[in-house]
């Protein structure tokens, strides 16, 4: 009996422990608890960034970190402080508690890639200026302040620190070279090409002419060179008396009373006085004659002793633009006409091409003397 009741009571344990570990199998089937996660914020610290905060498992590592931006700045690294302070944070930082990481900016170092001189190339003339500007390029905003200098040039030739170049009133150089020096990198520098104009001669137009006293003639100058020098130029006539002039703007005028067989026009460069051009004028003598007259039965059919005048009123072919006549011998009165009309009443007559038209014109002479009348008769022909 006892062996049974032993028995029965290892089957009551057993069952016992058997419910119980029913029980403890039930047990291991609830959810596990959520992990823990910290927030990560990011400051750009005047920059931008994408995200601005990451959730990290409590012990875990961000991974990858956002990458911030700010114009004109390099991004040096995210820190636990401000400027760089504190403890760099990296991908690879444990994260055992929120924090905000700042993000480190650096400045980059200016660096000049060039210089640009605007204009690039200009025309200055002798005694003029002209003002250059000058671009620094390059990366991080490198100063933009230059050293001038003009190379090439002579005595009076200059620039200014502000780049106002001088050319000299003698400068010889046909062309100047502005240089702009960088200030921050001395070895960048930019040029402008400066054309200084040369005159290499000056023509007069026309070459050669016959002016008659009394006439103009009008002449023109081209003032030849480099650089397109200006065209100006000072007009002088040389030889001529008095009453021969020529105006500012090359008209020249004979004089009544010249003597002088030949002028010289000359055109002197305003540019560059040294340089001139010439024009030679012929100064036909005028025509003279005298008329002798015959005794009143004769005189209706006396004819001019010099019955061949012609007068030109250009002066070609060297035909006077003029012609006097004279009454040989004294009389009491005297009376010329040209073709009908009276046109003095003294001994002589002053023919100018430039009073009549082109043709032939009648003249007559009349004189008396003790109130007998003498009278010749004649003509003169004008071209153009």
């Amino acid at each position: 009996m006892k062996k049974n009741v032993f028995f029965a009571g290892m089957i009551s344990v057993a069952l016992a422990c058997g419910i119980a570990m029913i029980g403890c199998d039930a047990g291991d089937d609830d959810p596990p608890s959520a992990p823990t996660k910290y927030t990560v914020t990011f400051n750009a610290d005047g920059g931008s960034v994408t995200p601005s905060s990451i959730q990290v498992v409590s012990g875990g590592t961000a991974g990858i970190l956002p990458a911030p931006t700010k114009t004109g700045y390099d991004f040096g690294g995210w820190y636990t402080a401000q400027h760089g302070g504190g403890t760099p944070f990296t991908a690879a930082t444990p994260v055992t508690a929120a924090l905000t990481v700042y993000a480190k900016w650096t400045a980059p170092v200016p660096q000049v890639t060039g210089v640009t001189v605007s204009p690039g190339s200009a025309t200055v003339s002798r005694g003029q200026t002209r003002t250059f500007t000058a671009a620094v390029q390059g990366t991080g905003d490198p100063a933009q302040t230059v050293t001038w200098s003009v190379e090439g040039g002579g005595s009076g030739t200059s620039i200014t620190s502000g780049g106002t170049l001088t050319v000299g009133a003698a400068e010889t150089a046909a062309s100047l070279t502005v240089r702009a020096v960088s200030t921050y990198d001395p070895t960048k520098s930019g040029t402008a090409t400066v054309t200084v104009p040369q005159v290499t001669g000056v023509t007069v137009s026309p070459g050669s002419a016959t002016v008659s006293r009394r006439q103009t003639q009008t002449f023109t100058a081209t003032v030849q060179g480099t650089g397109s020098p200006a065209q100006t130029v000072t007009w002088s006539v040389e030889g001529g008396g008095s009453g021969t002039s020529i105006t500012s703007g090359g008209i020249l005028t004979v004089g009544a009373a010249e003597t002088a067989a030949s002028l010289t026009v000359r055109a002197v460069s305003t540019y560059d006085p040294t340089t001139s051009g010439t024009a030679t004028v012929t100064v036909p003598a005028p025509g003279r004659g005298t008329v002798t007259l015959i005794d009143p039965e004769d005189a209706a059919s006396g004819a001019f002793s010099d019955d061949t005048i012609t007068l030109s009123k250009s002066g070609a072919g060297g035909k006077p633009a003029e012609h006097t006549l004279t009454v040989n011998g004294e009389y009491g009165s005297y009376q010329w006409r040209v073709d009908g009309t009276v046109k003095a009443n003294s001994e002589s007559i002053v023919l100018k091409a430039a009073d009549y038209g082109t043709g032939t014109h009648q003249i007559s002479v009349e004189v008396r003397l003790n109130g007998v009348p003498y009278a010749k008769s004649g003509s003169f022909t004008v071209e153009q």
